[in-house]
Formats: C-alpha cells, sequence, structure tokens
C-alpha cells in the first residue's frame, strides 16, 4: 500500500523504493513485482513495466489472468501488438 500512496503523492523514487522493498521479501515477491509493473505502466515506463512482467528482472513474477492482460497492454503501448495478440 505505501507504494501506491507514494505514487498518488507524486514521488515516483520512493514509490518504486517501497515496492522494492515488498520484492526483497521472497514470499511476496510475485505481489511486489506485479503492482511495480503496473506503478511503472502508471508513469509511463513501459519498458521496465515490461521487464517485470516478462520476468526479465528477475523478481519472481508470475504469470496470472490480470498479470498477463496488463502485459498485454504495456506491450501495445510499446507497438509491439503481435506480442501482445500471443
Amino acid at each position: 500500500v505505501k507504494g501506491w500512496v507514494q505514487l498518488v503523492r507524486g514521488d515516483v523514487s520512493e514509490a518504486l523504493a517501497a515496492f522494492d522493498a515488498v520484492i526483497a521479501n521472497p514470499a511476496l515477491a510475485p505481489f511486489g513485482s506485479y503492482n511495480k509493473a503496473l506503478a511503472l505502466a502508471q508513469v509511463g515506463d513501459f519498458e521496465g513495466a515490461d521487464r517485470l512482467f516478462s520476468g526479465e528482472d528477475g523478481s519472481g513474477f508470475q504469470r496470472t489472468r490480470r498479470g498477463v492482460i496488463a502485459h498485454a497492454e504495456v506491450l501495445g503501448q510499446l507497438e509491439r501488438f503481435d506480442e501482445a495478440l500471443a
């Protein structure tokens, strides 16, 4: 929750740090990665969001229905439409 509060307040750096703190806990890493990816997309960092959604960062992102849909939307923003459809 702290990450989203910081994001709403306009403090992107603090928000991302809060999500990173959640990701540091192995039991919560998938949850933290998903929320951090959403936050990155919210501020227009679609490349960063894609790295998280695709699991490239090694944070343990787990593919869920919501995550797949959000990732497809991010890929669409990056004009990678064929990948989004796949």
